[in-house]
């Protein structure tokens, strides 16, 4: 059996000249890395191809959505800006707080039907600006939203 050796010469262009022991070696390796490597990049593909299909039902979920909110918005700004109590209504679901009454204020012992007659009027006129403010308030909101979706 013969020994084979392997010499680096240096050819006259700088250039390392390998045995055929070295030669098959660097083939095989460069074979199976090109096999690893195709391998590798297939399945990064797949994952990103999967990531890309994730990312457009995520888009069209959240299109969805807002479009359901928006008409959902209008809707209920478009009742509330008909009528006062509509926008009272909306105003307390959103979480507001209705004016405080007014305090029983009386000249003698007990409160007379007069003297209760007039703070409920009073009452009741808080309540009535407030309806307008709100009412105003929700007409703007919806112009806000229409001219913010649509600007032109």
């Amino acid at each position: 059996m013969k020994t084979e050796y392997c010499n680096f010469e240096m050819g006259s262009t700088w250039q390392l000249r390998y045995c055929t022991a070295m030669r098959r070696f660097g083939l095989c390796c460069g074979a199976f890395g090109a096999v690893f490597l195709s391998v590798v990049s297939a399945l990064a593909q797949n994952s990103l191809d999967i990531l890309e299909q994730d990312l457009n039902q995520v888009k069209q979920e959240h299109q969805e959505s807002s479009s359901r909110n928006m008409a959902d918005m209008l809707a209920k700004l478009s009742s509330a800006v008909q009528s006062p109590e509509a926008a009272v209504n909306l105003y307390q679901t959103a979480g507001g707080q209705m004016p405080q009454p007014t305090p029983v204020v009386t000249q003698n012992v007990y409160e007379t039907p007069d003297e209760k007659n007039a703070r409920l009027d009073l009452d009741q006129l808080n309540t009535t600006h407030l309806a307008y403010a709100l009412q105003l308030h929700c007409g703007l909101m919806r112009y806000a939203i229409l001219l913010i979706a649509n600007p032109t």
